[in-house]
């Protein structure tokens, strides 16, 4: 369960990665700051709590994107 935890944390972090460095910035702003207002905690799971970044294994390697404030 920790591992298809993981592979969601990857996928979601890497999908608002791209909507950030795509979208325009009044539209990722005031997302940005709903979740500031409302304090919501680093992504976590039940079974995977907040680190330093995520890793995704694709082909027998590892792929690490490390965690940066905004």
């Amino acid at each position: 369960m920790a591992n298809h935890d993981d592979d969601i944390i990857g996928a979601v972090s890497l999908f608002w990665s791209m909507s950030n460095a795509l979208l325009l910035n009044d539209v990722t702003q005031v997302i940005h700051d709903y979740m500031n207002s409302e304090e919501l905690l680093s992504l976590q799971t039940w079974n995977v709590a907040p680190g330093s970044g995520f890793t995704l294994h694709i082909d027998n390697q590892d792929f690490f994107f490390p965690y940066y404030a905004e």
